[in-house]
C-alpha cells in the first residue's frame, strides 16, 4: 500500500508505524550530539516530511529503508538527521522504486484499435437527440399484418392464461 492510500485509511496509525521504526533506527545508530535528532518533536518532524515527500513509495519501502540504515548498509558520514534519511529514501526510490513502476507499466501496452473502427462506429450514432415529441411521433417500423397477427398472438396467449 502507497503511503498516501496508508495516510488516507489511518494517518494516526501510519504515522506512529514509521515514528516507531524511525526511532528504532535513531537509537541503534551511534551519531555524536548535534549531528543527530534532539528531541521526539524532530522525529514527527522527520515523519511528516517524509509523509509529504514520499507520497508514491509504499509503507514497506520505506521501512526496509530504516531496517538497512539500522543494519549499516548505507553511508551516514557521521550525521543521522531528515536531510540524510530524506537523501537515502529519494536514492531508493530512484534506483528501485520508479525501475519497478516503469516496468509495470511497460507491461500494460495500450490496445491498439484499427484505423476507421472509431469512424465507423461514430457513423451509426444520431447526430442530433431526438425529442420526446419526435420520438413519439415515429411512425412505426411494423406492418399493419404484423401487428394485426402480434395482437392475435397476446390475446391467445391472454386467453390460454385465463383458461389455466
Amino acid at each position: 500500500m502507497t503511503l498516501h492510500t496508508a495516510v488516507k485509511h489511518d494517518r494516526a496509525n501510519t504515522k506512529l508505524l514509521l515514528l516507531a521504526e524511525l526511532k528504532r533506527v535513531w537509537r541503534s545508530v551511534k551519531i555524536g550530539n548535534g549531528k543527530t535528532w534532539n528531541s521526539d518533536e524532530d522525529l514527527q518532524d522527520a515523519i511528516d516530511d517524509i509523509v509529504d515527500i514520499f507520497r508514491t513509495m509504499k509503507v514497506e519501502e520505506i521501512m526496509m529503508c530504516f531496517k538497512q540504515i539500522r543494519r549499516g548498509e548505507h553511508k551516514l558520514f557521521g550525521r543521522l538527521d531528515t536531510p540524510t534519511v530524506i537523501e537515502i529514501l529519494r536514492g531508493y526510490d530512484a534506483d528501485v522504486s520508479c525501475a519497478y513502476r516503469e516496468a509495470m507499466n511497460r507491461e500494460f501496452t495500450p490496445i491498439e484499435i484499427p484505423a476507421g473502427l472509431l469512424t465507423e462506429f461514430a457513423a451509426t450514432l444520431p447526430k442530433v437527440k431526438p425529442t420526446f415529441e419526435e420520438i413519439m411521433n415515429r411512425p412505426s417500423q411494423i406492418t399493419p399484418e404484423e401487428r394485426a397477427k402480434m395482437q392475435a398472438n397476446d390475446k391467445a396467449r391472454r386467453n390460454q392464461q385465463a383458461e389455466s
